[in-house]
């Protein structure tokens, strides 16, 4: 036979009477001790265990208090963090008084078990959740703080932004650009009117998304001009566009042509130029579309127009010029007042270049085909052209020989040496030349003769230089 005692708060209550006179209980107690001595005895606790904060959050680095209401006698419990008593450092810890201290950076389950445990009864407890967070993203203002329809760029103002937060619109994360731990700057296309609600969020381990902040979307007037609105331009030329966007931070523009590339084509910078041939309808569209908003355009019509009948001709038409040098050359246009013409040599600056007064530069080199093109193109009929042929020529081979003059007595030496210049072969061959004698009595009569040292380029070109000997006659 057992006996259950209830322990409540400290007092005993008889478990047949329901009464609390201290002497009915210690007179159970004392005979239950006697009578049952070997048998066992039941504690009851009188009511749950409770702990708070229930299901909150923490800051990594920071310290939260946790309480707990305990109905047992001895009420003294120990304080467990996962399972673990007091904590780690990964998880973070908590002293005997319940003060819990976030660690430095979340783990990778941010949601942590709070335990409370009695000491006198383990099997009584109670535990909460905790989750661990990152420094909570404040965002106090936006700027602009309201936008238009289209591409917009936004600055948010707050605090502890970190250089991985992500701003977000709508719950949506935009492309962002961290800046400090007061600004972000996020981008993206507002399609319609509206409310956008703008946050920042924390990615995880401790992932937490701040505040939020609403900015009106409204509808944007937005226009497009393109200057000129109309135009006549020649076949084969060109006219400069521009166009001009208001009511949008984004002023840039798309340039095409309607029809396609058959009524000319158009340059990012707006520069249009016509067909070489008239097309199907002498009247074309030039188009300048917004690049905020697609939708809104405006248009320039371009009346094509036949080029004048000119003719051009080139003086000299057939020209030899030499690697390194200049040639003048004079174009002569008939047909139109224009007189003008563009100058090109066809090929590249590898052939050598000219001005715009004609005069043409050989190139410093001999290019692999020594015969160049030079072209004259009419500015009033581009349509219309002439060519000269110029033939490159290299530069003339020069050999130098020193010293001169030189003396050398009979029998005796003397070393000569040649410069060859104008060809990457240097080498010569030397060879003396005899001056051809009138008479033998001539040379025997002399007192002194003359001979020539005459070296030869062996670069194929026959180039010498002569240099007088003046042998003394040897003295007795």
């Amino acid at each position: 036979m057992n006996f259950l005692f209830s322990l409540t708060h400290g007092s005993m209550t008889n478990p047949l009477s329901g009464r609390k006179p201290l002497r009915s209980m210690l007179a159970w107690m004392a005979l239950a001790i006697c009578a049952f001595g070997g048998n066992s005895l039941w504690a009851q606790v009188s009511g749950s265990m409770d702990v708070w904060p229930a299901n909150s959050t923490v800051e990594i680095g920071t310290t939260k208090q946790f309480g707990a209401y305990v109905p047992i006698t001895p009420n003294t419990i120990t304080w467990w963090v996962n399972n673990k008593l007091g904590g780690d450092a990964t998880c973070g810890t908590i002293s005997p008084a319940g003060l819990y201290q976030a660690p430095a950076k979340a783990p990778a389950n941010s949601g942590l078990t709070i335990k409370a445990q009695s000491t006198a009864y383990p099997s009584s407890f109670k535990t909460t959740t905790l989750t661990v967070i990152r420094p909570y993203s404040w965002l106090w203002s936006v700027s602009p703080s309201t936008l238009q329809v289209g591409n917009y760029s936004v600055s948010f103002n707050g605090n502890n932004f970190a250089p991985d937060s992500k701003a977000q619109a709508n719950g949506v994360d935009l492309p962002t650009t961290y800046f400090s731990k007061t600004k972000l700057v996020a981008t993206e296309n507002a399609a319609a009117v509206g409310t956008i609600l703008f946050t920042v969020r924390q990615p995880g381990p401790g992932a937490v998304t701040g505040n939020s902040v609403s900015v009106p979307v409204t509808v944007v007037t937005l226009t497009v001009a393109v200057a000129p609105t109309t135009a006549t331009v020649q076949l084969g030329s060109s006219r400069a566009f521009t166009a001009t966007v208001t009511g949008n931070a984004n002023t840039a523009v798309t340039w095409s042509v309607v029809g396609g590339s058959v009524n000319g084509s158009i340059t990012s910078g707006g520069i249009y130029t016509a067909p070489a041939l008239m097309s199907a309808s002498a009247t074309v569209t030039v188009c300048a579309t917004s690049g905020a908003i697609s939708s809104i355009f405006a248009n320039s019509t371009v009346t094509l127009t036949q080029p004048p009948s000119v003719t051009v001709a080139v003086t000299p038409n057939v020209a030899s010029v030499q690697v390194g040098t200049t040639k003048l050359f004079t174009a002569t246009v008939t047909g139109s007042p224009n007189t003008a013409v563009t100058w090109s040599v066809i090929g590249g600056s590898g052939n050598g270049t000219i001005s715009s007064g004609g005069v043409f530069t050989a190139p410093a080199v001999l290019p692999a085909v020594a015969v160049v093109t030079v072209r004259a193109t009419s500015v009033a009929n581009v349509l219309t052209s002439a060519n000269a042929t110029v033939t490159l020529l290299p530069p003339p081979v020069i050999v130098a020989v020193a010293p001169t003059p030189a003396i050398v007595r009979i029998g005796n030496t003397k070393a000569f040496v040649a410069t060859v210049t104008g060809s990457a072969n240097t080498a010569v061959t030397w060879s003396v030349v005899l001056p051809m004698a009138r008479s033998a009595a001539a040379v025997f009569m002399s007192l002194r003769w003359r001979c020539r040292v005459r070296p030869r380029s062996r670069c194929g070109q026959p180039q010498s230089r002569t240099q007088i000997l003046q042998p003394m006659r040897r003295l007795p």
